[in-house]
């Protein structure tokens, strides 16, 4: 005899809920309901997925969830992964995760001590935690995980939080999270990595080694990128690279032990931009900090913050090329305008994955000036459907050159020998073209996913600008006024001993007939020259 429990009873409140979202006055939707255990793949063709209650993904097994399956978590529900998940969508069918309603939050997915978990192109909606990394000594040595392309909003506490924790004396725990071109806005704290060791003597440490890049955190309460230890911390070498982080009330936190890379950053309307507790060897330089309540905590001045000289760009900075001025970036999308001081001001070891379209290929300050695209940026490399065509022209004329690319947000350079840093448009005009002009000409069509070369124009310029019509003697038009020219002849293509049979400079009239034989005259082939 079945019987309802107080399980069953939850989930059936919660099935009536979300029929009662889901409905319209024409139908019902169908749901797919998740709890207990689960595995194999998701697909759009279930949408949407109610998880109602506690889920586990077994050890050894997978979950595999598709481009745009909608996943509804019920209030305090925990989807833990003790074998791996990859939700990989794409930037038009992203993978969802949201509560029944925006104050129904649930808890947290928990990856736990595996290998192989991926979230690329999701929406984190809704949630006390949204993604929650643990690995420990007496499971796992080394655990990884890659999150790149997803938005995190409507969080109560963490959109991230991982945690290395030894146990045991065998030696370190390593976590390395990947987090990459992601977007945190309006929750609490964005992303805080904790490496940490049991109070024991004989216990092993915790080692983080995370990375995050070209990240957009904005709005938080907290601290946008924390790095925090524990007892026995075994710290890590964190990186925080090409991020910009706005109006957030810390924007990097790094506590003792820990050795961090903070590179690349615009940090501004930050009460506390970059802030350290206790000794470290982090590295803080090439960021861009403005209208902070404090650029830096914990950090020594100088060198932190004291502006003595220039960068390559020429303007003002402290002894580690840290500038402190307007990035001057677009306040929706963040992407730096043509005039930003964030140009060309990065780390020179890092290529720009923009050059050329701003700068050269010295990495920009911020989260479109890295090796990556950069945040919420749709994947649609430009192709070229029309190239520029060789062509040949006289001296004086003017030529055109067209270049045609379907993609996203196209960026255009042209490089020749007339070409300069101005010509950005899709079409190249040259006008009174001179023999220095002539050569090859090519446009590099660029958006943030790639860098497309068009095919070589080549650009001929020919002195004699004339044109010549044949009668028993010549009809010559269109001559460069004041150049001299020489009229020769043979009867003989065979004979290379060309006679000369007058000389003279092109006047005004520019329409010169040379026709002083009879129409009964043998043949003859006719030669004009410029004269210098």
């Amino acid at each position: 005899m079945y019987r309802i429990n107080n399980r069953n009873k939850a989930v059936v409140a919660l099935v009536a809920a979300m029929l009662a979202v889901f409905a319209s006055p024409m139908f019902v939707q169908a749901v797919t309901l998740i709890y207990g255990t689960t595995s194999g793949t998701w697909t759009p063709a279930g949408n949407p997925y109610l998880v109602s209650d506690y889920t586990e993904v077994p050890s050894g097994s997978s979950l595999v969830i598709e481009p745009g399956v909608e996943v509804v978590m019920g209030p305090d529900v925990e989807l833990r992964v003790n074998g791996t998940i990859q939700a990989v969508g794409t930037h038009e069918n992203p993978v969802e995760f949201m509560g029944v309603n925006p104050t129904s939050y649930w808890e947290r997915i928990y990856l736990y001590q595996n290998n192989g978990n991926e979230f690329g192109y999701c929406n984190f909606n809704d949630a006390k935690t949204g993604v929650y990394i643990y690995v420990t000594s007496n499971r796992a040595k080394t655990m990884e995980v890659n999150i790149y392309n997803c938005s995190f909003s409507n969080i109560i506490d963490h959109a991230i939080y991982g945690l290395a924790y030894g146990t045991q004396d065998d030696g370190r725990v390593h976590l390395n999270a990947m987090v990459k071109n992601c977007v945190f806005q309006g929750i609490n704290n964005g992303c805080t990595f904790r490496g940490e060791g049991r109070k024991n003597y004989y216990a092993g440490y915790g080692y983080v080694d995370s990375e995050n890049s070209g990240n957009i955190f904005s709005d938080l309460t907290g601290s946008a990128i924390s790095y925090t230890s524990g007892s026995y911390s075994g710290g890590g070498s964190p990186k925080s690279i090409n991020n910009v982080i706005i109006n957030c009330v810390r924007g990097i936190d790094i506590q003792s032990n820990v050795d961090a890379d903070v590179l690349n950053n615009i940090l501004i309307g930050c009460s506390n931009a970059v802030s350290r507790v206790g000794t470290s060897s982090d590295d803080v330089k090439r960021n861009c900090f403005f209208n902070n309540i404090d650029d830096f905590v914990g950090y020594a001045n100088p060198p932190y913050g004291n502006v003595i000289w220039s960068n390559d760009n020429g303007d003002p900075c402290d002894l580690l090329y840290n500038i402190f001025m307007d990035p001057e970036f677009d306040p929706g999308s963040f992407e730096l305008s043509a005039s930003s001081p964030c140009i060309d001001a990065g780390d020179p070891s890092i290529i720009d994955y923009y050059d050329p379209i701003l700068g050269g290929e010295t990495s920009d300050m911020g989260a479109f000036g890295g090796e990556e695209p950069g945040a919420g940026v749709e994947p649609s490399p430009p192709v070229i459907v029309a190239q520029p065509q060789s062509t040949t022209v006289f001296l004086g004329q003017d030529v055109t050159f067209a270049v045609e690319a379907v993609g996203y947000e196209l960026y255009y350079k042209w490089f020749g020998p007339r070409a300069t840093d101005a010509d950005t448009n899709s079409v190249l005009n040259l006008d009174d073209v001179g023999f220095v002009d002539a050569g090859n000409y090519y446009c590099a069509v660029s958006n943030v996913y790639d860098v497309v070369n068009s095919s070589l124009a080549n650009l001929r310029v020919t002195e004699i600008g004339l044109d010549i019509a044949m009668h028993a003697g010549l009809h010559m038009t269109n001559l460069n006024v004041g150049t001299t020219y020489s009229i020769q002849y043979v009867n003989s293509l065979m004979n290379t001993n060309w006679m000369v049979i007058t000389n003279f400079e092109a006047g005004a009239d520019n329409d010169v007939w040379y026709d002083s034989e009879p129409a009964n005259q043998q043949s003859k082939f006719y030669l004009v020259l410029s004269l210098p």
